[in-house]
């Protein structure tokens, strides 16, 4: 898991490319106009944005809780009916844009906040290193458990937002998940709840 704004010939970074082939693998193209939700979803700058996530949940409200708030979940099931209305809605229209527009100048900030006091050898080449079992980023991302995932998701998220030049680390205990759900559905208990978990992002934060 990498600082969202790494440049994008990272590796772990998605691609421009790499989210056109993600939108034609579900069979989906957007209305131009609804387009930038595409490239919003591979980033979790809209959890914690204003109006981010709403922008998501208003593109069908439904579909948006059935998927967990899986925001590239939401763009590959809500049908081609609900789509096409509300790219024909100008007031949700332009939120996109606004919101999308605020992300492409987030992303091209990369001052350092002037809040930072960084000793000269951290720098975007040698950045923070910053270990933890668990990241709270966001519910449709389940590398958490409690409390001590949502402190550093919201370390991580503050460092995006200071420009901190940062990388976390962390064991992904989604093979632990599964195996419980597998025990709790082999001595019978019911789990009406349970999803299929969602893909990792390879670009969160």
């Amino acid at each position: 898991m990498s600082d969202r704004k790494t440049p994008l010939s990272n590796p772990l970074m998605i691609t421009e490319i790499e989210i056109a082939q993600s939108a034609a693998a579900h069979g989906r193209e957007l209305p131009p106009n609804l387009q930038p939700l595409e490239r919003l979803a591979w980033n979790y700058w809209w959890s914690w944005a204003p109006d981010g996530a709403e922008t998501f949940r208003d593109l069908d409200a439904e579909v948006w809780e059935q998927c967990q708030h899986n925001a590239r979940a939401l763009l590959a099931q809500a049908s081609d009916l609900r789509i096409a209305e509300r790219a024909a809605n100008p007031s949700y229209a332009e939120r996109v844009r606004h919101l999308a527009a605020r992300f492409d100048a987030y992303m091209r900030d990369a001052r350092p906040s002037p809040n930072l006091h960084l000793a000269g050898s951290i720098t975007a080449a040698a950045p923070v290193a910053y270990f933890c079992a668990e990241y709270g980023i966001h519910n449709s991302l389940p590398l958490y458990s409690g409390g001590l995932g949502v402190l550093a998701g919201d370390h991580l998220k503050s460092a995006s937002d200071l420009n901190l030049p940062l990388w976390s680390l962390s064991v992904c205990f989604i093979a632990l998940v599964i195996f419980i759900r597998a025990c709790a559905a082999m001595v019978g208990r019911k789990n009406r709840t349970a999803k299929p978990m969602p893909a990792c992002y390879r670009c969160a934060a």
